[in-house]
């Protein structure tokens, strides 16, 4: 039970600069979900990372990896300007286009 709730921090500390990078606008709950896809998804390809520079995997390089990525997007956030569009749940874009007509 611990390792599942140090897995789902660590997927929503990894994943929440992304998630505010991608819709500053957004919900605290809608961003926290974000959060958790985003985090796993860039927890997957950090350890891919790894595996092709032929890094070992443990929690160290893991974490090293997370913190580097959670670290790039928030500088990026803070260096971003607002914007005055939609918030990424309300926008049309092509991939959502094309994922609904082939669902």
């Amino acid at each position: 039970m611990i390792a599942a709730v140090g897995t789902i921090l660590l997927f929503l500390a990894v994943g929440w600069p992304l998630a505010t990078l991608l819709d500053p606008q957004s919900p605290w709950p809608l961003r926290s979900g974000i959060a958790f896809l985003v985090g796993s998804a860039a927890s997957g390809l950090s350890l891919l990372l790894l595996s092709l520079l032929g890094i070992r995997w443990s929690l160290v390089s893991l974490i090293l990896t997370a913190a580097l990525i959670a670290g790039i997007a928030w500088g990026c956030t803070r260096r971003r300007i607002t914007r005055t569009s939609a918030p990424l749940h309300e926008r049309v874009t092509i991939v959502g286009a094309v994922a609904d007509l082939l669902s």
